[in-house]
């Protein structure tokens, strides 16, 4: 049986403001360029935020389908090295 780690992912809107990303002049939250986080907005197809809804990419990111798919990722990446 393979065992997962536990990937620690924040867990609050203050974390993932400050942390995953930053917001624009219009108040909408983008995931740091480059990121596994704008990797996994841009796969899945998440709302562009706009501003009526300013949080549609930072939403997910609390997620338990994200948790499990940040682990995968980490892992194949380290399997990679």
């Amino acid at each position: 049986m393979k065992t997962i780690c536990t990937i620690h992912t924040p867990n609050n809107w203050n974390d993932i403001h400050k942390k995953l990303g930053a917001t624009d002049n219009g108040g909408r939250w983008f995931p740091h360029p480059g990121s596994l986080e704008e990797k996994y907005v841009y796969e899945n197809g998440y709302r562009y935020p706009s501003r009526a809804y300013p949080w549609s990419y930072a939403k997910p990111l609390m997620t338990a389908k994200f948790q499990k798919w940040l682990a995968k990722e980490k892992q194949a990446k380290e399997q990679m090295k």
